[in-house]
């Protein structure tokens, strides 16, 4: 399915409540304020999301190398195939509609840095020390979840620091 990036996008003047609505740095924002800040949040998350999974691209991309067998490479490389269209789409998305992007935050940063380091060092290990058995797909679809629950965690942990600093 296409999707029409020329659809208008739709944007609310409310400002949701939200778990730090008594903070006293958010209560002195104005309401225009406020609706920049989310604005801001919203970029700020989408963007991490990409840098994520530009991530697990790269990841995936590094195991179509390194699997020792033909089936195992087939297997790798449709999962870097569907980290592409993921990273297109984003990309997209936040050119057109979003038009704001921030850069890679500090935490995710350093898990993308050390998960690059361990693949090029031939060790094929991603967040949890443990190796990769290219037996069969099941067993690196795992370890594709495990580093999408790490990076949701990085982004998560970043952006609080972000927003309240």
């Amino acid at each position: 399915m296409d999707i029409d990036w020329d659809r208008p996008v739709v944007v609310s003047d409310e400002i949701p409540a939200v778990f730090w609505d008594e903070y006293p740095p958010y209560k002195k924002l104005s309401d225009d304020q406020k609706r920049e800040f989310f604005r801001h949040r919203g970029a700020s998350q989408l963007s991490q999301f990409l840098h994520g999974e530009q991530g697990a691209l790269l990841v995936a991309s590094q195991l179509v190398s390194c699997a020792p067998t033909y089936q195992a490479k087939l297997y790798a490389a449709s999962q870097a195939f569907d980290e592409a269209r993921h990273v297109e789409a984003f990309s997209r998305y936040i050119q057109t509609r979003s038009k704001l992007m921030y850069p890679v935050g500090t935490g995710l940063k350093s898990l993308l840095d050390k998960i690059d380091f361990r693949l090029k060092a031939n060790e094929v290990e991603l967040c949890f020390q443990s190796k990769i058995d290219f037996i069969n797909g099941e067993v690196v679809e795992r370890r594709i979840q495990e580093l999408n629950k790490a990076l949701k965690l990085c982004v998560t942990v970043d952006t609080k620091k972000r927003l309240f600093n």
